[in-house]
C-alpha cells in the first residue's frame, strides 16, 4: 500500500511546471459577476499559484454515516491526492 500522506506532501512540494500570470482575458468568457469580481481582486501580472491544499470534515456514508477529516492537494496540471480519515466505532474488548 502506498503512502498517501507522502504522496500528498511530495504533490504539494513539486515546483510547478512553468510560472503563469493573471491576464484579464482568462476570465473574459466567465460570467459577469465572477469576471467582475476576479478582475477587481486580482491585479494583472499576479503569479498564479500552482496547486492548492484542501482541508475538509464532515460526514460520509459507509454503510452508516461517520465523521472524517480529510487533506486534498489539487495542482494546476490537474494532479490530485486525497488523504482521509474515518472515525469507527470503539470496539468492545
Amino acid at each position: 500500500m502506498r503512502d498517501a500522506a507522502a504522496d500528498l506532501e511530495a504533490l504539494w512540494q513539486r515546483p510547478p511546471a512553468s510560472p503563469r500570470e493573471f491576464d484579464p482575458q482568462d476570465v473574459a468568457r466567465f460570467p459577469e459577476l465572477a469576471r467582475s469580481y476576479l478582475t477587481h481582486a486580482i491585479a494583472p501580472g499576479t503569479p498564479l499559484a500552482s496547486a492548492v491544499r484542501l482541508r475538509m470534515h464532515g460526514a460520509i456514508r459507509l454503510k452508516h454515516w461517520r465523521k472524517f477529516k480529510a487533506v486534498q492537494v489539487i495542482t494546476r496540471e490537474g494532479a490530485m491526492v486525497w488523504r482521509a480519515s474515518v472515525r469507527t466505532a470503539k470496539l468492545a474488548a
